[in-house]
């Protein structure tokens, strides 16, 4: 009986940790579209619970950046992401601390936040979302660098829940503290990038060197490459990282890696995991001011569409809200839609998206 009450008392803990992830997340959000104060926390959560619109975009994203002189510091922000960072000993304790720290921090993806916007500007999420993690690096190095220390998964690996939370918590803690510009973290970086016995741990660390310029990061591009060039679905994870990359010339990168020897249009998996990982999971460089990554996608559903329908048609979904960017950016989208509308031999399931896009 008592373990019916304890097993009942852990699942309430996890529908509560359930809520305040969303409320937090929620908050955040609000933050990011420069939509809160610290007094309008309840109100700004009830709304994005109840799936309704608050008010148009202003503050941080208007800036594109964190201003805390001008009154935009996030400190409150700063003091709820303290709080969810478990101590030694709720690592050493219940899985729920784990598991709640590393739900609690996470942010918002990009793509979500462009789907709150009425009119998205993918450069100033970018630059937001950024500068906010970049900031609550800097606020919390000391306790996400304890966190990390003190998030290590016990030896041998273990899929477990509870070691999945603690790489999930350590994982976290590294990206953010990858956002400093600190010889130190990345040196963290590269030591579990070389020692992980884990594809979780190993594409952390790689995910997060990316987006660094420098020797460390094609290092250790490199070495994943050697290492697993003779698995197809690992290597599917190499080019997918490279392509997700938030530098600047990473649709220049995915241009080159189209040359690659292990790159082919004709292996859908691989073809997604180039090209549909730019389109789809890059919105920054995707949605370039220039039209560069539109008239790039347009090119490859063309040609991937002549060799398998169904992935061009897939890929030409990357364009589905491009009536909801900047006049300039729909014109780019526009052209780019007609173009493939207009190409001769077009397939059915490529047509069909493309005419109900432009409808």
């Amino acid at each position: 009986m008592n373990g019916e009450v304890a097993f009942e008392n852990e699942i309430a803990a996890v529908l509560d940790l359930r809520d305040g992830v969303e409320a937090g997340q929620a908050y955040l959000l609000a933050f990011l579209l420069g939509e809160l104060g610290p007094q309008d926390q309840g109100p700004v959560i009830e709304l994005f619970a109840n799936g309704r619109r608050t008010q148009p975009i202003s503050g941080c994203l208007q800036s594109r950046h964190i201003d805390e002189s001008a009154g935009g510091s996030p400190s409150g922000f700063t003091r709820a992401a303290r709080a969810p960072l478990p101590s030694r000993e709720d690592v050493i304790g219940r899985s729920f601390f784990v598991l709640s720290g590393a739900e609690a921090l996470g942010l918002p993806s990009e793509g979500y936040i462009a789907e709150q916007m009425e009119e998205i500007d993918p450069d100033a999420i970018h630059a937001v979302r950024r500068s906010l993690r970049k900031h609550i690096a800097s606020a919390l190095k000391s306790e996400l660098l304890s966190a990390y220390h003190s998030s290590t998964a016990p030896q041998p690996y273990s899929p477990d829940a509870r070691s999945a939370g603690l790489r999930a918590l350590r994982n976290l803690c590294l990206g953010y503290l990858m956002e400093l510009d600190d010889a130190k973290v990345q040196a963290l970086c590269l030591a579990q990038f070389d020692t992980a016995d884990n594809m979780t741990d190993s594409m952390a660390a790689l995910s997060a060197l990316v987006n660094t310029e420098g020797n460390a990061r094609e290092g250790a591009l490199r070495k994943f490459y050697d290492k697993w060039k003779d698995e197809p679905l690992v290597l599917d994870k190499w080019f997918a990282v490279r392509a997700t990359s938030r530098l600047p010339d990473t649709l220049d990168t995915v241009k080159r890696l189209m040359l690659h020897p292990a790159f082919t249009l004709k292996n859908p998996n691989r073809a997604r995991s180039l090209i549909s990982s730019f389109c789809h999971g890059n919105q920054v460089r995707f949605h370039a001011a220039d039209g560069s990554g539109y008239i790039f996608a347009a090119d490859q559903i063309i040609a991937i569409d002549a060799l398998n329908p169904q992935v061009a048609a897939r890929l030409a979904r990357s364009f589905d809200r491009w009536r909801k960017f900047d006049a300039a950016r729909r014109l780019h989208s526009q052209g780019a839609l007609e173009r493939i509308r207009d190409t001769a031999g077009l397939s059915k399931d490529t047509f069909e998206v493309v005419t109900r896009a432009l409808a």
